[in-house]
């Protein structure tokens, strides 16, 4: 990591590279600092981090980068559909350096808020193509609202800044 500019509220962006969604091809991204006054157009990323192992790879700058699996399945599934710039904590944030990671805590009020959208990421999907045939029987509908609200998302203190703070 380079170091942020702290002076003028600095924060790093991903830039994820899309890909065909039938290719199994490796996930390519950039990581560019910015900051706020250049009003830069981003998404923000909110989910769980989940289990540290295992742990998979993704390439930032050609170079290998280390994601917990929860991170590299959102990151799989969300290049499918075009080019994104996102700000996701885990990767934008130099989890090495405690002074940064105080520094960008006290920005992400403002990071999710001035971000355009914010992803909820829930996990992988799976096979949702047969969901709307599945959801017909009365218990399938009683069992994914019961995923849904028990889900681990929600007991996250971070999603009141994070979803809430959103536009």
């Amino acid at each position: 990591y380079q170091p942020l500019d702290t002076s003028i509220d600095s924060i790093r962006l991903l830039y994820l590279q899309a890909t065909n969604p039938a290719a199994q091809a490796v996930i390519n991204c950039r990581l560019v600092h910015t900051n706020f006054k250049s009003k830069p157009i981003y998404e923000a990323l909110s989910y769980t981090w989940g289990s540290e192992n295992p742990a998979e790879f993704i390439f930032i700058d050609g170079a290998e980068f280390k994601v917990r699996r929860n991170l590299y399945w959102a990151l799989y599934y969300l290049r499918q559909s075009r080019r994104r710039v996102l700000w996701i904590d885990a990767i934008c944030i130099d989890q090495g350096s405690f002074e940064e990671r105080q520094y960008q805590v006290g920005l992400m009020g403002h990071i999710y808020h001035l971000s355009q959208n914010v992803i909820v990421w829930l996990g992988n999907p799976g096979n949702l193509d047969e969901f709307p045939f599945r959801i017909i029987k009365r218990k399938e509908i009683h069992n994914y609202f019961t995923w849904l609200y028990d889900h681990q998302y929600w007991k996250r203190l971070w999603i009141i800044q994070e979803v809430g703070l959103s536009r």
